[in-house]
């Protein structure tokens, strides 16, 4: 069995590799995915990203033989790569909402997919919003992150070329959400979670910073904050001077996180 899995590791070339498991993520989660903001329908997304995304993850390197910890890069976090991640999925969140209002220029589809999800969050409150919280920020974070940034990303970076493993994992990461909504805001996204990983060399860091742009989403409109900041809530322009702050902070954050690498506890 051992001597199988090598000869298969040898013989799938990494870009024929990745690509037969994102296809098939891809095929399966697209018919599969819920068509519609429902309790049912959050239950059906959560099953499709355990069983599927995180699944499909283990599958491949079960079959292929490659070391769990190698490709999914679990390690343990210092408390300041912990709070950096979270910085860092706070400072880009304005840059994600200005990608959807230049989206919105040249389709309707925009507005309506985002008055149907804050309605829908709105109207949640106690352990309903646990519940929304859960299936849309937590889940989501740790699957999506075992397989971009833990499969298809460490097995492109053995082609030596960071840059590219980057931007690919990224298009695949934005091509995955489907809906055309979330495809620019979320190969953005991709791309940042992407260098967190390869920076700070563990995964954590981009499940961290996933779940705070998706938490704050979420919890934007129960605390106040659209009432500060209302381009969290509508799809309207992010004023410049807030762009050009989290721009700086991103920057100077990723600079810092590759600069406490190794201080993990």
């Amino acid at each position: 069995m051992l001597k199988h899995q090598k000869d298969i590791k040898k013989s799938v070339p990494v870009g024929v590799l990745t690509t037969m498991a994102f296809v098939f993520v891809l095929i399966i989660s697209s018919w599969l995915a819920p068509q519609s903001f429902s309790e049912g329908g959050r239950l059906r997304s959560v099953l499709l990203q355990i069983v599927v995304v995180a699944g499909t993850t283990l599958l491949v390197v079960r079959i292929t033989g490659l070391k769990l910890q190698n490709i999914l890069k679990l390690r343990l976090i210092s408390n300041s790569h912990f709070f950096l991640a979270i910085l860092l999925g706070v400072f880009i969140v304005p840059w994600l909402e200005e990608t959807l209002h230049f989206q919105s220029q040249f389709s309707e589809e925009v507005f309506l997919y985002e008055q149907q999800a804050q309605k829908w969050i709105q109207s949640s409150s106690g352990w309903n919003l646990v519940w929304i919280l859960l299936s849309m920020a937590v889940i989501p974070s740790v699957c999506e992150e075992l397989f971009f940034r833990g499969l298809i990303l460490n097995l492109l970076v053995r082609s030596g070329n960071y840059t590219q493993a980057i931007i690919i994992s990224s298009l695949m990461f934005g091509i995955f959400h489907r809906n055309l909504v979330f495809i620019l805001p979320a190969t953005l996204a991709g791309m940042l979670l992407a260098v967190l990983v390869t920076r700070s060399g563990s995964l954590l860091t981009a499940m961290t910073s996933h779940f705070m742009v998706n938490a704050t989403a979420i919890l934007a409109p129960h605390f106040g904050i659209t009432s500060v900041f209302p381009w969290l809530e509508k799809t309207i322009h992010v004023p410049l001077p807030i762009l050009f702050f989290s721009g700086l902070a991103i920057f100077f954050l990723i600079g810092k996180l590759k600069n406490t690498e190794g201080s993990a506890k």
